[in-house]
């Protein structure tokens, strides 16, 4: 039960494949993957050519934040229905 718990913690999306919830699998690994992504380009993906101003770095923090919320929660009840099996 603790090596399932860790891989769970540590790998993205598995949680939802120890589950028998391969959608949640998937829906973990996307939203890791999002955060991820929107936190190394928080500053944008090409140059910003002086519209936006920090615009930019608002959005793809706030997608982040948004996005790494949904993997805690998707982690948490994913643990949670596996405890149920």
């Amino acid at each position: 039960a603790r090596l399932r718990t860790l891989a769970s913690v540590l790998v993205p999306g598995a949680a939802g494949l120890l589950a028998r919830r391969p959608v949640r699998g998937l829906l973990g690994a996307f939203c890791f993957s999002l955060a991820a992504g929107a936190l190394f380009w928080r500053g944008g993906v090409v140059p910003d050519p002086l519209l936006a101003g920090p615009a930019a770095t608002v959005v793809f923090v706030g997608t982040a934040t948004i996005a790494a919320f949904l993997y805690v929660a998707n982690v948490a009840t994913s643990l949670a229905a596996g405890r149920e099996l």
